[in-house]
């Protein structure tokens, strides 16, 4: 059971980057819509090393962009916000308010956009480019 265990733990560890790195990384600069959500969209663009990515809905929400905002860097694709939320259910005063999110490209045109968050329980969303 336990090498079983280990055989899967290995195979998703070589072929876990292959996902992410698959992707041309230089052609994901554009805006993204939720699946699910059909309201919710997100302007990603990345420049040398870095990505940037602003939730459109949150910024119209707050209306203060650097709450909105993402930034990380491509070679680990965690972002992190620069500024807590200001309105909502994430107050400043709350630590959930700057939950970092990981960008999982699955392709040129869909992503994976996961919460790091262990207490939330929340799935992760999954996004398609519908703009260059």
């Amino acid at each position: 059971m336990i090498k079983n265990i280990e055989r899967f733990l290995c195979v998703l560890l070589v072929f876990m980057p292959i996902t992410v790195f698959g992707v041309d990384l230089e052609s994901v600069d554009g805006i993204w819509q939720d699946k699910e959500r059909k309201s919710s969209y997100y302007s990603i663009f990345q420049n040398e090393n870095t990505i940037v990515m602003t939730d459109l809905k949150a910024l119209e929400v707050d209306g203060s962009t650097r709450a909105a905002t993402y930034v990380g860097s491509k070679d680990d694709l965690l972002l992190t916000p620069l500024a807590p939320r200001q309105s909502g259910p994430f107050s400043p005063d709350n630590p959930l308010s700057q939950i970092p999110i990981v960008l999982n490209f699955v392709s040129n045109n869909e992503l994976e956009l996961i919460i790091q968050c262990d207490l939330c329980g929340v799935v992760p969303r999954n996004l398609i480019k519908v703009f260059k």
